[in-house]
């Protein structure tokens, strides 16, 4: 598959539109074709080239991808916020004072800047925006998009930068110089693209970025970053402490969500981040340890565990932990006292 992957980055370098599009779905279909080899005769479960080329636009086509948008505005009136998308923002016009995290300082036209998800920000215009003069206008684009449609076009085009690039953004990364007027020009681009192209011109613009060097200059603080790590990590302790109070229960991911303040979607993929599996994968693993631990004590019969653990059906206990463990219960009770 490695000729796919150097084909793909050349096109994407130097946005050969036609190529590319076809190289996307030559490399797909190639994966699925490989994939079909473990699900019986080859081809039997195969999508077809057709059917992905109809998934693959549908898919970049749709807001589940990237949002890009242009805001003309006699000044900016969007007040200190975060969200759970990366954020790129060019300040085609408009001077002000800028927020990232931590750090507060002046910004003029040219303005541009890369956050991570979560990471506060507000831009304030000048006083002088607010007193009517129709010489002074706010002209901001902005591209949004989540690490998990990022990844996931990384794992079909194997291309490096995307993982360089969310890693500058966590401090939040001021973007300067040739790269900051490069990078400007695709922007434009980007907004009147549509389907595959301006997938195309999104990645132009992280490979960009990614090749910034001293272009790249990082804004909020080091002892931010960490502060930012430990707050992560408080709401990490309150997801267990969520669990222990109540993994004998059905627990709902919109409860959970809603008790850390999170939409489902924004705990989800923090949850993935913090931990690499999912919350339901991690829950179950939590309930599989706590009979264990309950069988060890042979105190109790398997229906009793299985209904303290959370699961409602004994025969769903007995498959699960047979998954998770090698054993069933009764197995895993014997074992201890042979």
């Amino acid at each position: 598959m490695e000729k796919y992957y150097l084909q793909l980055n050349f096109l994407v370098k130097y946005i050969i539109f036609d190529e590319i599009i076809q190289c996307f779905l030559l490399f797909s279909n190639n994966l699925y074709k490989k994939n079909c080899k473990f699900g019986g005769e080859r081809g039997e479960s195969c999508i077809t080239m057709e059917e992905n080329r109809r998934v693959i636009q549908e898919y970049w086509e749709s807001d589940k991808f990237l949002r890009v948008k242009e805001d003309v505005l006699p000044f900016i009136s969007t007040p200190l916020h975060y969200h759970s998308q990366y954020e790129l923002v060019w300040i085609k016009e408009g001077y002000g004072i800028r927020t990232v995290g931590d750090c507060t300082e002046s910004f003029a036209a040219g303005d541009m800047v890369l956050m991570c998800p979560n990471m506060p920000h507000v831009w304030e215009n000048d006083e002088a925006f607010y007193k009517g003069d129709p010489a002074l206008r706010s002209d901001v684009y902005v591209i949004h998009f989540h690490d998990d449609a990022v990844m996931h076009l990384n794992h079909i085009c194997d291309m490096p930068f995307v993982k360089a690039v969310l890693k500058l953004s966590r401090r939040g990364v001021q973007i300067v110089g040739r790269t900051n007027q490069n990078v400007a020009r695709i922007m434009e681009e980007c907004q009147y693209a549509v389907g595959v192209k301006r997938i195309i011109c999104f990645l132009q613009i992280l490979s960009l970025v990614a090749d910034g060097g001293e272009d790249l200059k990082p804004i909020a603080s080091e002892s931010f970053l960490e502060y930012y790590d430990d707050m992560k990590s408080t709401r990490m302790r309150q997801v267990d402490e969520y669990i222990g109070e109540n993994f004998g229960k059905k627990i709902v991911l919109d409860e959970i969500a809603g008790a850390l303040c999170m939409s489902v979607s924004s705990f989800c993929r923090y949850f993935k981040e913090m931990t690499g599996t999912t919350f339901v994968n991690y829950l179950t693993d939590y309930r599989i340890k706590y009979a264990k631990r309950l069988l060890k004590e042979r105190r109790l019969k398997i229906v009793s565990i299985a209904e303290i653990t959370g699961f409602d059906d004994v025969s769903y206990f007995n498959r699960t932990f047979k998954r998770k463990t090698g054993m069933t219960p009764t197995e895993y009770w014997d074992s201890l006292h042979v």
